[in-house]
């Protein structure tokens, strides 16, 4: 009895203390459609912020005439960025009216510009502020300020700078032929090469070679081949936060009629950086997107645009079947996706508010920017994907590619938009996951219970825009993968390092063999069999692959030894000698350096050296020879004595001819001549004899 008298009192009480809270208790854990409508009651939707009005039709907090009074605000604050920005944001959801056309024309005319480029950035054109050049566009379409906005001349500008700096930059002065920034891949160089993009759209012919010779710029300087990623400048080997490079780079494949060198880069850098491991990704921390790996600082619009990009090339072929297993499991695993931003300290859960870093504060526009968020991460590709529209016109673009026409989150009504290549697609917006099979491309409503845990009807209302590019127009069967194994080798490493990797059929991957001290790079073994000694080595991915490298040991070198050539000789004055050198064993190359009487002779660093005495007397050489390794050795002394010509000069040895074979008949000839010769006179001498005279002198006189 008394049990029972406890437990009302207790029920009784709780009642009373919940009747007085401020707010009402839910029963965790809530689903994410009601997290959607926390963080979107959290927003302030009359802000006159156009990225703000164009999120409020998102979320049906407001209509597109609110625009209206965003143009408005801007100009009445002399914002004219912000005019023509409004006019843009308006344009993609497909709004205009006449208020519009009247505050864009102020803008038109009192926009500050530099020769012919909009002035958006100090004293120079921002290559983030792309939307600004639609501009053109709407000075055409209006008639108005035609001269001042002048398409060509202002591509001509753009482009001078660019063949001025020789590269991407971030931003440039056309009066002044001025520009400054590095080369990281997105900051300057996808947004140079969108700025080019968007002078194309415009109709600029020579635009778009330019976006391509950008791009080939990016794959010459900004690619890690052994690792297969793009590094944040150059071949630094930074990893940074600006994803939404591949909605640029996507853009361009897209206005190249789909067929650009170097798209699979695309894939693999996004593998490398969200996807291969998890959550542990080099990207990620605390289930965000942080701006480097050297700087922890969690950033909100990176973090959008990383599952933006992730949905978007889900159905390009090369975005194999791992990586659509990572992301499926970014989005529904322990903890999914939308839970753990919720736990990254980017969102403050008194507040329901979100801010667009963890060292900034809670924001409308960053709250705002958080549900769309959460509304992507409630969206899992299948067989089926999201069709997002490629269009980046601002330093990580958050709106322009999510047109109120493609998508929608109607709470109350339990209703969503979105756009879909057709196929299946899953839902976790309830307490349970729900599908859908589309049986084709376009845009649908798609309508939950009142849980959101079930669908009970979509509908196909339009088809994909044609004013949008899209990726691809279907989900393609993803390709399949094979492991390459790198195994631990004993006397060097390999780049990159010992491990299984795993890459999409008929991609190649290049290893490099790096051998440790006293070791030297001998052959690959591929699958067991010994393929090459090139380094590095290609492997084509057919199969499944072993690639081993061998190193063996560097054999020790051979003593050094020198010997110099002659070692004793006798000079006159002036007169040269050449002295020459062998080298034996040490380590190549070797450097030289030659000594008279213990001097080091200038210049004389070579293997031989010639030597010319100008005075009598004696003189010692030697050579010292120092090796590759810094091994020294010395010559044994060669020892030169020199002396005054004499009177009448000096005489040189003739040297004996070579025998000529081709003259011994004719000396033959001469010696039987001088034997037949002799016999003459022989036979004369017996003809005379020798009588005394009467000087007492012999004389000949014939025979009585």
């Amino acid at each position: 009895m008394h049990k029972t008298n406890l437990l009302l009192t207790i029920l009784c009480l709780n009642a009373f203390i919940i009747g007085f809270l401020p707010y009402p208790i839910r029963a965790a854990p809530i689903t994410l459609a009601q997290q959607i409508n926390d963080v979107m009651n959290a927003v302030d939707w009359n802000s006159c912020d156009s990225d703000v009005v164009h999120l409020s039709v998102i979320f049906k907090k407001a209509t597109l005439s609110q625009y209206d009074d965003a143009i408005k605000s801007c100009a009445g604050s002399a914002d004219w960025i912000g005019v023509i920005k409004t006019k843009r944001n308006a344009e993609v959801d497909d709004y205009n009216s006449a208020t519009i056309d009247l505050y864009l024309k102020q803008g038109l005319t009192n926009q500050p510009m530099l020769s012919y480029l909009p002035q958006t950035y100090q004293n120079n054109y921002l290559v983030y502020h792309r939307y600004m050049l639609h501009g053109y566009k709407y000075a055409e379409q209006l008639s108005y300020e035609i001269e001042k906005w002048n398409k060509t001349a202002a591509y001509n500008d753009f482009s001078r700078i660019y063949d001025l700096a020789g590269r991407p930059f971030l931003y440039c002065n056309p009066i002044t032929d001025s520009f400054g920034g590095s080369r990281r891949y997105y900051d300057e160089c996808a947004e140079t090469l969108g700025v080019f993009m968007k002078f194309s759209e415009l109709d600029v012919s020579e635009a778009s070679a330019r976006a391509n010779q950008v791009w080939e710029y990016i794959n010459t300087y900004n690619w890690n081949e052994a690792e297969q990623y793009y590094p944040y400048i150059g071949t630094s080997g930074i990893v940074e936060c600006e994803v939404a490079f591949h909605t640029i780079i996507g853009e361009l494949y897209a206005f190249n009629n789909r067929t650009l060198p170097y798209m699979d880069r695309c894939t693999s850098d996004i593998n490398y950086k969200l996807l291969q491991d998890g959550w542990a990704s080099k990207l990620w921390s605390n289930y965000t997107i942080r701006h480097a790996e050297t700087n922890p600082q969690l950033r909100l619009e990176n973090t959008l645009n990383a599952f933006q990009v992730m949905h978007t090339y889900y159905p390009y072929p090369s975005f194999n079947s791992i990586m659509r297993d990572s992301f499926i499991q970014l989005l529904t695993g322990s903890p999914k996706a939308w839970q753990g931003l919720l736990q990254s300290g980017l969102y403050s859960d008194a507040s329901k508010r979100f801010r667009w870093s963890s060292t900034g504060s809670y924001d409308n526009g960053a709250t705002a920017t958080g549900a769309m968020l959460l509304f992507l991460d409630g969206i899992i590709p299948s067989t089926g994907s999201l069709a997002i529209p490629l269009n980046d016109e601002y330093y990580e673009d958050t709106v322009r590619s999510f047109p109120a026409s493609h998508f929608s989150f109607d709470y109350p009504n339990t209703l969503i938009k979105i756009p879909v290549l057709a196929g299946e697609l899953k839902f976790q917006f309830g307490s349970t996951v729900t599908s859908y099979e589309f049986p084709e491309n376009g845009i649908y409503e798609v309508d939950f219970n009142s849980d959101w845990s079930s669908i009970t009807n979509a509908t196909k209302f339009a088809s994909l825009d044609p004013r949008f590019s899209y990726l691809v127009d279907s989900v393609s069967p993803a390709l399949p993968t094979y492991t390459l194994t790198l195994p631990v080798a004993v006397g060097g490493t390999t780049s990159p390092p010992s491990g299984i990797y795993s890459y999409t059929a008929s991609s190649t991957v290049q290893v490099t063999a790096v051998p440790n001290t006293d070791y030297q790079f001998n052959h690959w073994i591929l699958d067991n069999s010994t393929v090459s000694s090139a380094n590095p080595y290609t492997v084509l991915m057919s199969k499944n692959h072993t690639l081993e490298a061998v190193f063996t040991l560097v054999p020790p070198p051979l003593q050094l030894s020198i010997t110099i050539n002659p070692l004793s000789v006798t000079l006159y004055v002036s007169q040269s000698l050449t002295f020459t050198s062998r080298v034996g064993g040490g380590t190549a190359p070797y450097t030289y350096q030659w000594y008279l009487n213990s001097n080091p002779v200038s210049d004389a660093t070579s293997s031989n050296w010639t030597f010319t005495p100008t005075t009598s007397g004696i003189y010692y050489v030697n050579l010292k020879v120092i090796d590759n390794d810094g091994r020294v050795v010395q010559s044994d002394t060669g020892r030169i004595q020199t002396q005054s010509i004499p009177v009448g000069g000096y005489s040189r040895p003739l040297t004996k001819p070579a025998e000529n074979t081709a003259s011994l008949p004719y000396t033959m000839f001469l010696a039987v001549l001088s034997s037949i010769l002799c016999l003459i006179r022989h036979r004369q001498n017996k003809q005379f004899v020798l009588v005394k005279t009467r000087s007492g002198k012999p004389d000949r006189v014939p025979p009585p």
